[in-house]
């Protein structure tokens, strides 16, 4: 499976050759050796010694800079890299400061999609941005080449999850919308069913108990049943609406709905028994009651607080579309740029035969499989001190 290649050196820094100097390498080797063995806090103590006596050195910033991304703090890594790509003037250390960016920017990517895919895909935006600079400053950097077509690839998967978000929001908004409606009718045939049984249980008291009165009962009852049945089904409906969409202000009101017509349909029932027992009388309250169910399940469906959390999921998708068509937009004109511009990276694209979300979780899952791709990377760059 295809992965990030997280590639990141340690070097020796360069200084003038004062007496400070051999203390400040030493203690850069001590903080690279400390780093090797995933020691990165006592790295960082060793960094910030050097850095004492050769504050404005692009090497030792650059060091601390990998420190800090293997402890997971890419925002200082980040500052650190920055710093390093314009206090340099060599451009090999160059194009890794701009490679790690790349890293970083790729990593605060993989924190924010599970919580804010629009934030994730500026993220990996800017990863791929930060690869390309760093192609340009050393067009022979493979890996970066291949991390572009990876970032690109799991870009492409998260603005098709997204559409598919999206394509759920508006099915089980028109689900609720048709639930509502199917709502209302049994709301009607249910108050109508009590007005039945009253004009039933009145009649019988002028008349008493005949064969009529008792074949009226019987399909009062036979209509009863009938609608309890309906009101089932709608039931149903709207429990794997709520199932299908997930998390969210619409799903409480369709649970809170559910719960409401589950009442009703107690009530239905024994509405239905008492009229098979030739008891409007005691059928109509229930009656009454289960319509006060079906009622209070349309309003949890339609209260004001669940319709404005509609409208502010709308306007999130609303948002969420737009982001994705300029993102596809930019993509598409990025490549043209790089098929005009850098026609020898058509060699180093590689396709990616896996899923690009398992990318993201195998390079976020374990720490020590990023270690592991680093240890190779490791080297001291001695210079004349």
């Amino acid at each position: 499976m295809k992965r990030l290649f997280i590639l990141i050196c340690f070097t020796i820094a360069v200084a003038a050759e004062t007496a400070t100097a051999g203390s400040s390498a030493s203690a850069v080797r001590k903080g690279n050796s400390a780093a090797s063995k995933g020691r990165y806090d006592d790295a960082l103590a060793e960094y910030e010694k050097a850095l004492v006596d050769r504050p404005e050195s692009p090497e030792i910033i650059f060091n601390k800079g990998v420190a800090l991304y293997m402890k997971g703090d890419f925002e200082q890594a980040t500052r650190m890299f920055e710093q390093a790509s314009v206090k340099t003037r060599d451009p090999a250390l160059e194009a890794k400061a701009m490679y790690n960016l790349g890293n970083t920017a790729f990593s605060e990517g993989e924190r924010q999609k599970g919580s804010d895919l629009g934030k994730a895909i500026d993220a990996y935006k800017k990863s791929i941005g930060r690869y390309q600079s760093a192609l340009k400053i050393e067009p022979g950097m493979k890996n970066a080449a291949e991390n572009i077509e990876i970032t690109r690839q799991i870009l492409k998967n998260m603005l098709d999850e997204l559409k598919k978000q999206q394509d759920q929001a508006q099915q089980q908004q028109a689900q609720q919308q048709q639930a509502a409606e199917e709502l209302k009718k049994l709301i009607a045939k249910q108050e109508k069913a009590a007005a039945d049984s009253k004009d039933l249980a009145g009649q019988q008291q002028q008349a008493g108990d005949t064969q009529e009165m008792r074949d009226k009962a019987t399909d009062l009852s036979g209509k009863q049943t009938d609608i309890r049945s309906e009101t089932g089904k709608l039931a149903e409906q709207m429990k794997q609406a709520a199932s299908s969409g997930g998390q969210g202000k619409q799903n409480q009101g369709l649970d809170e709905a559910g719960a409401r017509i589950k009442d009703a349909l107690d009530k239905q029932s024994g509405a239905a028994d008492s009229l098979a027992q030739n008891d409007p009388a005691g059928a109509a309250p229930a009656q009454d009651q289960a319509a006060s169910d079906l009622k209070a399940a349309l309003d949890a469906m339609s209260d004001k607080k669940q319709q404005q959390g509609s409208r502010q999921q709308q306007k999130q998708d609303d948002k969420n579309a737009a982001q994705q068509q300029q993102q596809q937009q930019e993509q598409q004109a990025a490549e043209q740029k790089d098929d005009a511009a850098q026609p020898q990276q058509n060699q180093q694209q590689v396709e990616l035969d896996e899923d690009a979300r398992q990318l993201i979780d195998e390079e976020s899952a374990d720490r020590k499989d990023r270690n592991t791709v680093m240890q190779g990377a490791y080297q001291d760059v001695d210079k004349d001190w």
